[in-house]
């Protein structure tokens, strides 16, 4: 299987963005596909190669986001539990 360039899956997201008259862009794709790798609990070097971030500080921009949905999930939580 022959891997898509970046402008091949440009293009696709313009097609399919047409189709559902949302703004969706590429970015918005890897931003996501980190920040459910991350919590789900995936090693934090592992999420930095996968979307290709050269440096591991790129990626720990994901970490707030992925911290963010654990702390969300644990107060939830404790509301259930609380009550």
């Amino acid at each position: 299987m022959k891997a898509l360039s970046v402008r091949a899956i440009q293009k696709l997201m313009e097609r399919y963005r047409s189709r559902v008259g949302q703004s969706v862009h590429c970015h918005q794709l890897r931003h996501t596909f980190a920040t459910d790798l991350l919590t789900a609990g995936a090693d934090l070097v592992v999420v930095q190669v996968l979307p290709g971030h050269r440096q591991v500080q790129t990626t720990q921009n994901y970490c707030r986001v992925a911290n963010e949905k654990v702390r969300a999930d644990y107060f939830q939580a404790m509301e259930k539990i609380m009550s």
